[in-house]
């Protein structure tokens, strides 16, 4: 559940956030807070991508970052997009975060001109137990990793002995695990002890959260510490080193910090942590950069597909390929390599070692043909309800399991993609949506019979089922996928859109058909010149919201108009109105 004074700070920090990006567009990249710059190689690109759960269900309303610039939120799909943006081909780093789950961040190394695709899992931010801290415990995490807290060692937010109960969240990520490449932050690049960048191979990694029964942030006290056990699965404790470097992980820079060992006792290593937050066991490698592109049978490239090259102490890089087939990342230098790219099932459908390579290589093309049978070429066109093509939308590709993937269209709307029905399932649902008119299409059945399939054109003329109109100066902008729930008798809604569009309201009750005045609101964007605009009311006046269906129930919406006058910051009165449609999601 929100608060005012949360809502209120996270969008005057976004307004911050958003009026330095634009007054720094020329900057040289952002600045890290590692103890070493990497390099900046700048391009103009894009990305989009999904962020799931351990599911596979999209996350919806998650605030989504690139290089530290908040840029949106994920819609009703848990996609995400950017516009074209100075990136870094080195790598730009994309992080995730929701409530109720643990960060979630990739990197991509985007080309000039390139919208790049990624693909991450949060995990769920799950309580694995409690104690008081003057006594001490220790704590059973998932994989009977654990953690044992010794008598009066938590510190509260400002560094101070803390006494009272402390709430443990952690988890553990299962270095043999498929879905870890999805679920891990970062892709395991590194700066080691002696300011060098390296890429890392995991034998164990873990997050842990500590708050009090408030939810205040607690850590370890300064000068003591507490005992982390994390365990080798069976398959990897033949290779597993005697003693092993630990890493932490820097949030906003996305890199592995080193920071300590860890000796191997009895299968598992056990590590003393001055502090919580992502904790890794890694061999460090020195690496180069690594890029081809993959091919179908039919010589199309093959999209959105996972590729992995792991050398034989475990060290490895990642990388999903890209609408052409192309994919780019950084892979452990002077090894033989086993390159495996997987389907949408996790299958390993093509397997060889390569390598090794002492400097930045470009592979042949690949082509994938062993699994010919089951690759479909699928193609088709997306316009808008006026007949002209969507440039500014996707389209999504769900099987009868509730699997999906998102597709992009070109400049002329056109999509294709390279299909591979690893589950032998006999069709698609296919629906189009266009944010620029905030419609979708109907939805359309695709049967998996024959190659090549097209589902030919489909037009988005229907209204998205959730919606924030904003009408201001004569223009009309769209938060297609805001986020809604109950706040004691009233309601709140929240949204980010593109052009750095932003919504949030609270009314203190929820009537319907009756004029409600906010307690609580801001608006603010960028208009079609370019020019920044935003307007705030706390105890508004002038102000009215009505609606005509309020949510009394999680899964009902809340459905009104408003019509608002809100000052800028120089007290200037902004006039906006318009209508909305905001899920109830508490």
């Amino acid at each position: 559940m929100k608060s005012i004074g949360k809502i209120s700070l996270l969008l005057f920090l976004m307004s911050l956030c958003l009026v330095s990006c634009r007054n720094d567009e020329d900057n040289e990249g952002p600045t890290t807070t590692i103890p070493v710059e990497p390099p900046q190689i700048n391009v103009q690109s894009s990305i989009y991508g999904l962020v799931k759960d351990n599911q596979g269900v999209g996350v919806e309303g998650a605030s989504v970052e690139v290089d530290g610039e908040l840029i949106g939120q994920t819609d009703v799909n848990g996609a995400f997009s950017t516009g074209t943006m100075q990136m870094n081909q080195y790598g730009t780093h994309v992080s995730v975060t929701k409530d109720g789950y643990f960060l979630g961040s990739k990197f991509v190394q985007p080309d000039n001109g390139q919208r790049v695709y990624t693909e991450m899992k949060l995990v769920s931010r799950t309580k694995s137990g409690e104690f008081t801290a003057a006594n001490g415990a220790t704590i059973t995490s998932n994989g009977n990793a654990t953690i044992e807290f010794g008598s009066a060692v938590i510190a509260d937010k400002d560094g101070n002995v803390y006494s009272g109960n402390v709430n443990v969240f952690s988890h553990w990520y299962d270095p043999s695990s498929a879905s870890l490449m999805a679920t891990m932050p970062g892709d395991l690049r590194a700066v080691n002890a002696d300011q060098e960048f390296q890429q890392l191979g995991t034998y164990g990694m873990m997050a842990v959260e500590l708050e009090d029964d408030n939810g205040n942030e607690l850590n370890i006290l300064e000068d003591k510490s507490a005992t982390v056990t994390f365990p080798v699965p069976a398959s990897l404790l033949d290779g597993a080193p005697s003693t092993i470097p630990l890493w932490h992980y820097d949030e906003d820079a996305g890199y592995w910090l080193e920071d300590g060992s860890a000796p191997l006792v009895n299968g598992e290593y056990i590590a003393e942590l001055a502090h919580f937050s992502f904790w890794n066991c890694d061999i460090p490698e020195n690496f180069i950069d690594l890029t081809g592109k993959l091919l179908s049978s039919t010589g199309n490239g093959l999209d959105l597909s996972l590729i992995k090259f792991t050398a034989a102490d475990a060290t490895y890089g990642y990388a999903y390929t890209q609408s052409d087939g192309i994919f780019s990342l950084k892979v452990p230098k002077d090894q033989e390599l086993t390159m495996e790219v997987s389907d949408y099932c996790d299958d390993v459908i093509y397997s060889d070692v390569i390598g090794p390579f002492a400097v930045n290589t470009t592979l042949p093309d690949v082509s994938i043909t062993a699994n010919s049978s089951t690759m479909y070429d699928i193609s088709g066109k997306l316009n808008n309800c006026t007949g002209g093509p969507i440039t500014n939308g996707y389209l999504k590709m769900q099987r009868p399991n509730g699997g999906y993937s998102i597709l992009y269209p070109n400049d002329q709307g056109e999509v294709s993609t390279v299909f591979m029905n690893c589950d032998a399932i006999s069709e698609l649902t296919l629906i189009a949506y266009d944010f620029d008119d905030n419609l979708v299409s109907d939805e359309t059945t695709l049967s998996i019979s024959g190659n090549p399939l097209s589902f030919g054109t489909l037009s988005t003329c229907s209204q998205s089922a959730e919606h924030f109109d904003v009408n201001y100066n004569g223009e009309l902008f769209t938060i297609i996928d805001p986020y809604g729930g109950a706040e004691g008798d009233g309601f709140y809604i929240e949204g980010l859109g593109v052009d750095s569009l932003n919504v949030s309201l609270y009314v203190e009750t929820s009537d319907i058909n009756t004029p409600l005045v906010p307690a609580y609101m801001q608006v603010g964007g960028i208009d079609n010149n370019g020019d920044w605009f935003q307007g705030s009311c706390q105890g508004c006046t002038n102000s009215e919201i009505t609606l005509t269906e309020s949510a009394m129930s999680v899964g009902d919406y809340y459905e009104g108009t408003y019509d608002v006058e809100l000052p800028n910051e120089i007290g200037v009165i902004l006039n906006f109105s318009g209508s909305f449609r905001v899920e109830r999601e508490n």
